[in-house]
């Protein structure tokens, strides 16, 4: 899998530009060809795979869901506010 945005707040985790453990947060900007993958697929294989907390921007409706694991349940944020 490769997410729009990562962030990796352990160094230890890169080896050789690359991240060798689960990121701390994934931002994951949809779009109308792969929106169903990053709230399906893509947000099932972040949360097994130990990721922290996972973002989905919706630049059409103007939302930024936060997720967060165990559960992932999406808390929507407008971005007008």
């Amino acid at each position: 899998m490769l997410p729009d945005i990562s962030v990796v707040c352990d160094k230890s985790k890169l080896r050789n530009k690359r991240c060798y453990e689960a990121p701390d947060l994934i931002v994951e900007v949809l779009s109308p060809s792969t929106a169903r993958n990053d709230r399906l697929l893509k947000r099932n294989y972040y949360e097994r795979a130990g990721v922290k907390e996972y973002l989905i921007v919706d630049y059409q409706y103007r939302s930024i869901e936060k997720c967060k694991p165990r559960k992932y349940l999406p808390t929507r944020r407008s971005l007008l506010q």
